[in-house]
Order: C-alpha cells, then structure tokens, then sequence
C-alpha cells in the first residue's frame, strides 16, 4: 500500500487525484448546401479536443488538449436515368428531345460535362438543353440551350433534368437508342483516384464507386403509321350501262393511304366469288403490272391479286386497280 502511494507521489507531485477524463467536441462548419443524404459535406473540418478535469488545492480544474482538424475530401460520384423508357418522335418538329436526370451522388458541389450518341445514321444528336421548369418537357422557349455540354454546379444531392437534342429523327423511321453521359468536371477515372488540391476549399477530391462517369439509354419511338385503306368499285355492262349483270365488268380501285415510313407493305384482295379475273388488268399508280411471280409488286395467283409495295419511305397514297367480270 505504501509503495502504491508513492508511485501516486511521483505521478502527482501535488498529490492530486484525476476526477475524470473524456473527449468532447466536434465542431461542424455551416453547410454551404443541402444534402438529400446523411454524408458530411465536402470541405467540412471536423475538429476534436479533448479536456481532463480534476481536483487541485480542494478547487475543480480542467485541461485541454491541443485540437486536431481533418477536413472532409470531395468524393466524385453521379448517376444519369431516363426521364421515360420511350419518347415519341414528333414528325412535325424539327427537332426531338429525349429526357434525362444527371444526379450529383458525391458529396460536394460539381458539374458534370454531358455527351450523348444514337445508334442511326439518318439522325443528329445537335446538342443539349436543361430542363429550366423540371417539368420533364422539352419547351425551346423555356428551356436553356447549352453552349457548352456542361451542367451547371450541382449541389450534392442534387438533381438536374436536361435534354439531349436529336435532329431528322423521323428520317430514321425505327426506334432510336438514345445514350447520355455525365463525366465529372473536376475528374474521372478508377474508383479511389486522388485529385490533390481540386475538391471543394481545396481539399483533395477522391474518385467514388460510380467512376464519377456514368450513362443511361432511352429510345426515340415513331409514333403510330397504321395506313388506311379505302376500296371503290365501278360496273360498265355489255351494253354500256351500269347494270351488274352478266359479262359486266367490275373495276376495283384500292388506294392504300400511308402516314410516314411503313416497312413490308403488301396489299392483297381476293378475286369475288361469282366473277373472274381479267389477265393484265392490275395496275399500280398507273403503271400496269404483270400476273406472274417477277421482278414487278403484282401477282394473280389464281385467286387473289398481291402487290408488294415494299418499304413505304413517305407519307402518301398508292392506288391499285383491278378488273373483274361477272360470271
């Protein structure tokens, strides 16, 4: 017990005893932004001191220690969706726009260099807007055309609708895969890449899980091209009249009406029960068409008469004829 005392001695020359100890503080900085997250902000100290109280002549005393401060490195992240799966394609535009949300997923404020690609050669992607009303509809009065393919600072958390412009998409006349990337300003590149000096204040900005560069894809969708299709007929009898008797001749007309690309259009019609075909009478647009299974759109099998229009490139009507006679 003695011995125990006197190291107490030497370790308290005053011979006082320590109450207790503990670390308290950290102090945290004003946010500069709201986060849609719990992650300390990009920039922030966080600082810590530690304090030891006790008693000293009968009085409570208390020490601190020196504060150490470490301030929070900026982590590059972003995610980029699809405001929808599919856009329809607006033939009377001359420009369409698909829509997309570019998300600041890291931790401090950072644009994003956008880029975009399509998988048709008819259409031009010719640049971006951002959605300025976050309304998800792209209005070139209202929404800002970007000189430049960058967004503007994004806090972190926070979300930024634009739209990637594509020209002469209804020349396509199929779905458009559109595809659109949002690259990190400040850097890119393995995840845990380190850009001394280049985060938010100044700390060190640290390349997250996302690669701080990330794509997503819609489609460019035609909208509906069902064609219609009206049939006419006209009777001339033997005789001159209109009478449908028999040896009359029949004219069928059928004029297929077409609203945009239509790819493998065929047109057929049955030959009528009670008359009979009359050999080289099928014409399209005018032009007179072969019964045989050739080179030309027509056939006559034996029963019905077929014309292979092919791939429909344009809005219009093709008209098709064929005579029949009364049996």
């Amino acid at each position: 017990m003695s011995s125990a005392r006197t190291g107490k001695e030497r370790l308290w020359p005053l011979r006082h005893r320590v109450q207790s100890s503990f670390c308290v503080l950290t102090i945290a900085v004003a946010y500069g932004v709201g986060l849609a997250h719990a992650e300390t902000v990009a920039g922030t100290v966080i600082t810590n001191t530690a304090t030891a109280s006790f008693s000293q002549d009968g009085k409570d005393v208390s020490t601190s220690s020196n504060p150490v401060s470490t301030p929070v490195s900026e982590r590059l992240d972003v995610s980029v969706a699809a405001l929808v799966p599919r856009t329809a394609i607006d033939r009377d535009a001359a420009i369409s726009a698909v829509g997309f949300r570019v998300t600041n997923t890291g931790n401090g404020a950072e644009a994003f260099r956008l880029d975009a690609n399509i998988d048709q050669p008819a259409a031009t992607v010719k640049g971006f807007a951002l959605d300025t009303d976050n309304n998800g509809i792209y209005d070139p009065a209202v929404d800002t055309l970007l000189d430049e393919a960058v967004t503007p600072k994004l806090a972190a958390g926070a979300a930024q609708g634009i739209f990637v412009l594509v020209a002469n998409a209804a020349a396509a006349g199929v779905d458009i895969a559109v595809s659109a990337g949002a690259t990190a300003v400040t850097g890119s590149g393995a995840p845990g890449t380190v850009f001394p000096a280049r985060g938010d204040g100044g700390v060190d900005a640290v390349v997250g899980k996302t690669g701080a560069d990330a794509r997503a894809q819609a489609l460019l969708t035609p909208t509906a091209t069902v064609p219609t299709l009206a049939k006419a007929q006209s009777v001339v009898a033997p005789d001159g009249s209109t009478r449908a008797v028999r040896g009359a001749t029949i004219t069928y007309t059928l004029t297929a009406h077409f609203n945009g690309r239509t790819p493998g259009a065929v047109i057929a019609d049955p030959i009528p029960q009670g008359t009979g075909y009359v050999a080289g009478s099928l014409m399209l647009d005018g032009g007179r068409l072969s019964d045989g299974a050739d080179a030309d759109a027509g056939t006559f099998d034996g029963s019905r008469i077929s014309v292979a229009l092919g791939d429909v490139g344009d809005a219009g009507d093709h008209v098709i004829t064929f005579k029949t006679i009364i049996q």
